[in-house]
């Protein structure tokens, strides 16, 4: 049987006929030539190359009747589910309105009937729109009258109803008819919506059965006139078979190779350079052109030394290296400054030899990592940790100057009371033991000064405002300077972190004042304002030196305690401004509340 003939049985089959009527006429053509005739190989190919084509053409034709039938299902299967999502819709509508109304009968809150009045503004405009869609059926039509009527005397209830509320001397005995009335109409409601509901289903279930029927048949014909295509081909062309998917394999690896060079060039986030055995860029991703400050479209056949600024005899020297050697350099770290850049730049490179099929390496893979930002962050942590050291180191030498300069003198005073009372006459010793009391009261005084002037227990307990207040009156009392404090009587709790960062830089700009101001008075403005903490400390002094002020608004490293304080303000998000006016320095710390209102409220930091 030849190939031809062989189409003509396979037509013979009664189910693809069923299937595929499209194919009788072509059946009707086959007795011709399957007939015994004596044809050229060269015309039995012609012959089956036209009749594959024939087959072809009609596969088309199928599968654009086929859409087109698709399409049309899924329009009306589109159609059903808007109208089963607009019922939806007006359902929960109701409920909401319906919901909205009892809630403001039981509280009589306005803010109630926002449910309400979206509800009722959105019914008719849907009822309207489901009036349109199902215009195409009589049973629906008829429902929708129903359901707007419905729904109308239920929202007419229900206004009836509000506006009795709102009136003064509410009938209740008529409220509850109201809601009964209301009930009764929101059954109606649902039993018309879920009729339509019903019949919209028994639509769409039609719907999908004759999809499924249309889609059946279409890929049964589609699947008899695809084998018999696919016969006709692969007696035609079997000579070419192996040739052709060589050809095919050798193409398809050939495109996954480029598409995933093109993948790593244009996706990856980091620099890619392919350089041959002459070291010049044979691509180069929009990466490391930018890395490199150029464009890319520039660097094509440019030596490729040229992207690496100053160091242009190492990166040769590196990439011969590879040439030559035939081993890849991993996490290679140069530093260089590009031509025409003032900042140094810090690239971390792996490089790898590419080699062609008799193993000889031919061309130089380039992976580039910016690791400036990365360097950058640990130069400037490496500073800041030093910063904390030195901080560290100088709060430590303050608190010992300051129990040298108090406690040490007391208790070397008690020392010599001491010894002196072993050994004195009796009448000597009560004296010198009163004495040794009362310099160990002033020791003990001193140290629960010291220790509240570290970390007062108040803060923790009371809250900034009374730390504030005790602050200020025993500073007033030490220093003899005078201070005025401005603090509203309804000062609130703030979270821990924020009180202790203020109390702080309201110590040190008092600490300040006295050792280097020399102001008669200060003034301190603490209040709360659009979300912010902001407290202000003046003083009238002989005001902060212009070149301390200017270093400390460019690097913030002049003075341990102005340092400190910036610290603790900027650590929670903060701002720290110094002022020097034409007599005296304002200090001013501004503190956001909301970012800060996540940690520990006031009860649990006294806790």
């Amino acid at each position: 049987m030849t190939g031809i003939a062989g189409i003509g049985y396979i037509l013979e089959l009664k189910g693809v006929e069923r299937a595929c009527p499209q194919f009788l006429p072509l059946r009707t053509m086959l007795p011709y030539v399957g007939a015994k005739t004596e044809y050229s190989s060269r015309q039995v190919a012609w012959a089956a190359f036209a009749l594959a084509v024939a087959l072809l053409a009609m596969i088309g034709a199928l599968a654009y009747r086929a859409t087109r039938r698709l399409v049309a299902s899924e329009q009306l299967v589109s159609h059903t589910r808007e109208i089963q999502t607009l019922l939806e819709d007006i359902s929960s509508d109701v409920l909401q309105a319906s919901n909205a109304r009892r809630g403001f009968i039981i509280t009589g809150l306005e803010g109630d009937l926002a449910g309400y009045s979206s509800a009722s503004e959105d019914l008719p405009v849907k009822v309207k729109r489901l009036k349109f869609i199902t215009a195409d059926n009589v049973r629906q039509q008829q429902r929708c009258t129903t359901l707007d009527s419905a729904i109308h005397d239920e929202l007419s209830l229900l206004e009836d109803s509000i506006n009795r509320r709102r009136a003064p001397g509410s009938d209740r005995l008529r409220q509850v008819e109201i809601t009964r009335a209301g009930s009764a109409k929101i059954d109606q409601v649902f039993t018309i919506i879920g009729q339509m509901e019903a019949e919209e289903e028994r639509l769409l279930e039609q719907r999908r059965s004759e999809a499924n029927q249309n889609y059946r048949r279409t890929i049964m014909a589609l699947f008899a006139a695809s084998i018999i295509a696919i016969f006709v081909i692969f007696i035609n062309f079997y000579r070419l078979h192996w040739e052709l998917k060589e050809r095919e394999r050798a193409e398809s690896l050939a495109s996954e190779r480029a598409q995933l060079i093109n993948a790593f060039f244009s996706s990856s986030t980091v620099g890619f350079a392919i350089i041959d055995s002459e070291l010049r860029c044979q691509r180069v991703n929009h990466i490391l052109a930018e890395m490199a400050g150029q464009q890319t479209q520039n660097l094509i056949n440019l030596p490729a030394a040229a992207l690496f600024g100053d160091q242009q005899q190492a990166m040769e020297g590196l990439l011969r290296e590879v040439i030559g050697g035939g081993e890849a350099v991993l996490d290679r770290t140069i530093s260089l400054q590009l031509a025409g850049g003032d900042d140094m730049r810090h690239w971390t490179l792996n490089c790898f030899p590419l080699r062609d099929d008799r193993g000889q390496v031919t061309r130089v893979g380039c992976i580039v990592l910016d690791a400036t930002a990365r360097r950058n962050a640990e130069s400037a942590y490496r500073r800041l940790s030093s910063r904390l050291l030195r901080l560290q180191d100088e709060e430590r030498r303050r608190v010992a100057r300051e129990m040298h300069d108090s406690l040490g003198q007391y208790l070397t005073a008690l020392k010599i009371d001491l010894e002196l009372a072993g050994s004195s006459p009796e009448a000597q010793r009560a004296e010198l033991l009163a004495e040794s009391i009362q310099l160990a009261n002033s020791c003990l005084t001193e140290t629960r000064t010291l220790s509240h002037l570290l970390h007062p227990p108040l803060l923790d307990e009371a809250g900034l405002a009374s730390a504030a207040r005790w602050y200020v009156t025993g500073f007033a009392q030490r220093s003899g300077i005078q201070v005025n404090l401005d603090l509203p009587g309804d000062f609130a709790r703030l979270p821990l972190p924020i009180e202790t960062a203020l109390f702080r830089v309201l110590q040190e700009s008092l600490t300040n004042i006295h050792r280097h101001s020399h102001s008669p008075a200060a003034d301190i403005h603490l209040h709360v304002l659009d979300g912010h903490v902001n407290l202000e400390v003046r003083d009238y002094g002989i005001g902060i030196p212009a070149r301390i002020l200017k270093r400390f608004r460019q690097s913030g490293t002049t003075g341990v305690g102005l340092a400190g304080m910036r610290e603790r303000i900027y650590e929670l998000g903060g701002l720290l401004d110094i002022r020097a006016e034409q007599q005296g320095t304002t200090v001013s710390a501004s503190i956001p509340i909301g970012e800060n209102t996540g940690h520990s409220s006031a009860a649990d930091s006294a806790a």
